[in-house]
């Protein structure tokens, strides 16, 4: 979990890189381009992982996106398991923000119209050791995660200084270092355009 553009001068002491969780990788049909039949490679964490699972910090299901953003507002955490669905109902964008402080923020958005998922980690800490860190990742979401009125899904683990994100059960996957301060520990959902529903919302803290 790293790049060899800067991974022999990320600031970590005495450890210096670090492996993703184990996942589970399959092959999952996907209606591809244009609609035509297809298969794509998918990934999800084992199962395994949900014994490290602690507290139940938060679950909602069938509320409003400001409902949901109110109640993530009591929400922090540095090691947390995130799950969103979420139905955008004209919303142009939904971003949920972690390791969030004063000035710090990673955020994930889901681009309804463009069918993408985005880890932007350009605001997320400590950057300096490298130009190319800040940086936006971007991938395609599957071809129907991005039909109009579906519901989205996201699953977001975060850790001291990881975030990974897997997308429309697991076709779409990001994973980024992150450099937060210690005490960037909070949790958002934002949102563009019309405000989508909250079909689920469930924080858990991460042993």
């Amino acid at each position: 979990m790293s790049n060899w553009k800067y991974a022999m001068v990320t600031p970590t002491s005495p450890w210096r890189g670090a492996m993703t969780v184990p996942r589970d990788v399959r092959l999952v049909a996907d209606a591809g381009s244009g609609g035509a039949a297809g298969i794509r490679l998918a990934q999800q964490p084992v199962v395994e992982l949900e014994a490290r699972r602690g507290a139940r910090l938060l679950d909602l299901e069938g509320v409003s996106a400001s409902k949901a953003a109110a109640r993530l507002a009591g929400v922090t955490g540095d090691a947390l398991d995130v799950r969103l669905a979420v139905e955008p109902r004209g919303a142009t964008s939904v971003t949920l923000v972690v390791r969030a402080g004063a000035v710090e923020r990673t955020a994930i958005t889901l681009d309804p119209a463009g069918g993408t998922l985005a880890l932007d980690r350009s605001q997320s800490g400590y950057a300096g050791f490298d130009r190319k860190f800040p940086a936006v990742h971007t991938v395609a979401l599957g071809a129907g995660a991005s039909a109009s009125g579906a519901p989205l899904t996201v699953r977001v683990l975060v850790d001291r200084s990881s975030v990974e994100v897997f997308g429309d059960d697991g076709r779409a996957v990001l994973t980024d270092l992150v450099f937060p301060d210690p005490g960037s520990r909070g949790v958002g959902l934002e949102w563009t355009g019309a405000e989508p529903r909250v079909t689920r919302l469930t924080v858990d803290a991460m042993k």
